[in-house]
């Protein structure tokens, strides 16, 4: 990851996203190691698998496997006397571990609202990075001093405040048009933030940003979040293309080298 990036020759000006996610694997040995109930996010039913918190650094069009780390689960931890980190502890390493190679540029770290949490925020605002997530429908944001319901008031106010966005070049298209309404507002009542209700040309969910870049306009900060759809590329890429999901390793340590292996296959072909 070191040397692609460096190859890049980034630029003081140009932009470097770290975009941060997790997947799920299926599996069903029974002698596999540190397997544990897993929540299938497009049906919502339990399975036993593994879990891997991956991070990728996007640039000129490229993206580079950066991170790929197995995540524990705490009874197993226990039991195998191994330290236990939430996932949300792992992203926070991906973060801070770019800090050591960062090429100088601005740095963009994306996530989605399962990692809003103020350990990636203050992990992101501590390098100097500037971050954007989607923010959960049930959290609670204070816009004017008062308490509202993303949501809810997302669903309110778009249809009466939200006007067309222009994106930039990478995200231009008819399928791209948005509606937005930005405003200025607190995460839990002291954290400054930019937050923007969305809702795409045919489609009735709005979706709500959130990012520490104040100045930043609407569209600005739905073209920046677009982005992260380049990780779930890479995700499909090696699962369909370089077997992330074929390994029958037993032992846990042996899959964790698996999984390094193909998102070295990837940097590779890249």
């Amino acid at each position: 990851a070191r040397r692609q990036l460096e190859a890049l020759d980034l630029r003081k000006g140009e932009v470097l996203y770290l975009i941060i996610d997790d997947t799920k694997v299926r599996k069903r040995g029974k002698r596999m190691k540190a397997l544990h109930k897993v929540k299938d996010p497009a049906t919502g039913r339990y399975f036993f698998g593994h879990t891997f918190v991956a991070a990728t650094l996007y640039a000129k069009g490229v993206t580079i496997p950066f991170r790929l780390k197995t995540f524990l689960s705490a009874d197993w931890c226990r039991r195998e006397n191994r330290p236990y980190r939430k996932l949300t502890d792992l992203a926070v390493e991906c973060v801070d571990a770019l800090a050591d190679v960062s090429p100088g540029v601005e740095v963009v770290v994306l996530f989605d609202s399962y990692y809003a949490c103020d350990k990636m925020f203050d992990a992101c605002e501590r390098h100097g990075f500037i971050w954007g997530t989607t923010l959960a429908a049930n959290r609670n944001v204070f816009i004017d001093g008062r308490k509202r319901k993303v949501g809810k008031h997302g669903r309110w106010i778009v249809p009466r405040a939200a006007h067309p966005v222009k994106l930039g070049k990478e995200h231009a298209g008819s399928h791209r048009r948005f509606r937005a309404v930005a405003f200025d507002a607190t995460l839990r009542g002291y954290r400054p933030v930019r937050v923007v209700f969305s809702r795409r040309k045919g489609e009735k969910k709005v979706v709500a940003l959130a990012t520490n870049d104040r100045s930043a306009s609407a569209s600005r900060i739905i073209d920046r979040y677009l982005y992260r759809w380049s990780i779930e590329v890479f995700f499909k890429d090696a699962k369909q293309l370089l077997g992330l999901t074929h390994y029958q390793c037993l032992d846990i340590d042996a899959v964790t080298r698996y999984v390094h292996l193909v998102a070295l296959a990837y940097a590779l072909l890249t």
